[in-house]
């Protein structure tokens, strides 16, 4: 009778803490996996605030090189009298390596500089700023924009310059937000020390291996054209977006992309967890009891 006694006491005692402890510990636990879900869900978001840069000033050009604008414009004008037959990632027929054309055509790697870089691209409208490699093989596509093979390069002379790019790849957006211009936007390449401005003329979206997208990816010598080339939509393979831009005077409107600024997405994702956890505890069924109990008392 004692030992029940001594129980029942220890119940009344400890057993409504005890029950409080383990649903505070519930609710942590529950306000927790709510905001991690919260996260996981707004994670595009967050990334896509965190590569959006900030602004500032233009710098200086450098001066032209005027051997390699002089080499380059050679390249261009025997390229239009005489298109290639390897165009892209095509392999060169004549040669028994199988690699693609660009890859074992020493002048062409040469032009503009060697290394990985031939030339730059930026459209402050989206906040692009990317190194333009030789060719579009999967290491160059990885951390930037190609030049298309068999294609006029991109220092504004007669022709059609095609830059090729990934619309998104891991953590690096790329070309991801280039569905985002319209008629009138301004684009600019830099190379050997000129830079050209190109105005956003007309937007495509057509199929792969479609006489429409062969049409707008040919050499055009009675006009200077620069086209962006990429999938749609985002991360799938069905479509291609191309994107026409005609060369217009160098007019600088706009600054150029500098440093990535981590408070937007920081903030995004304290909202993001504040909103989980007011709609958590608000729904939560302790919170639901205690307002029903409220109202039975009234």
């Amino acid at each position: 009778m004692q030992s029940s006694q001594v129980a029942a006491w220890a119940d009344i005692i400890h057993g409504p803490v005890s029950r409080a402890r383990l649903a505070g510990r519930l609710t942590v636990v529950g306000v927790l996996l709510t905001v991690l879900g919260a996260l996981c869900l707004s994670a595009p978001l967050i990334m896509l605030l965190a590569q959006t840069p900030v602004w500032s000033p233009v710098r200086q050009a450098p001066s032209e090189d005027t051997a390699q604008l002089e080499a380059a414009a050679r390249w261009d004008r025997a390229l239009l009298d005489s298109p290639q037959l390897a165009v892209g990632n095509a392999a060169d027929p004549f040669n028994p390596s199988g690699q693609p054309a660009y890859a074992t055509d020493t002048a062409y790697q040469a032009l503009l500089g060697t290394g990985d870089s031939m030339a730059r691209i930026r459209i402050p409208k989206i906040g692009l700023s990317l190194d333009i490699g030789h060719g579009t093989g999967a290491g160059t596509l990885e951390t930037g924009a190609g030049h298309v093979y068999g294609t006029t390069l991109p220092v504004g002379d007669p022709g059609n310059s095609v830059i090729a790019g990934h619309r998104g790849l891991g953590l690096s957006l790329l070309f991801y937000r280039l569905g985002e211009l319209g008629d009138g936007d301004l684009v600019y390449t830099q190379a050997a020390g000129r830079t050209v401005a190109w105005r956003v003329t007309a937007i495509h979206r057509v199929a792969p291996g479609s006489a429409a997208e062969r049409r707008l990816l040919a050499a055009d010598g009675r006009r200077t054209l620069l086209t962006l080339y990429t999938c749609d939509p985002p991360g799938l393979n069905t479509r291609r977006l191309v994107i026409t831009c005609r060369r217009v005077p160098y007019v600088e409107t706009v600054s150029v992309p500098g440093q990535t600024d981590w408070s937007r997405p920081a903030l995004a994702a304290a909202g993001t967890a504040l909103a989980a956890t007011v709609v958590y505890l608000v729904f939560h069924p302790m919170s639901c009891a205690v307002r029903h109990a409220r109202r039975r008392r009234d």
